[in-house]
């Protein structure tokens, strides 16, 4: 399954074991959006909803994989001197 920008960038943000707690960790973010104004709440609402049904619908191994790359590719800038984070 081919994951779209919005799962993406949630990924590569939170740090999570499995497939299960990744969509914990969505449930909660979504949940505690309350805080922003409705404009940006809604917007942010809809953002983490899309990637919530992304991973419900992904196998855990696609999830895991892409969480994979992304570590490897953040540990290769980090010693090439390009990652701040």
């Amino acid at each position: 399954m081919l994951m779209s920008g919005e799962l993406m960038s949630v990924i590569g943000n939170i740090n999570f074991k499995d497939r299960d707690e990744l969509l914990q960790k969505l449930r909660t973010i979504r949940d505690s959006v309350v805080k922003f104004a409705p404009p940006k709440r809604y917007l942010l609402k809809k953002l983490i909803g899309i990637s919530i049904q992304q991973v419900y619908f992904s196998s855990e191994q696609d999830i895991m994989n892409y969480k994979n790359y992304l570590d490897s590719r953040k540990n290769s800038m980090k010693k090439r001197g390009f990652y701040a984070g």
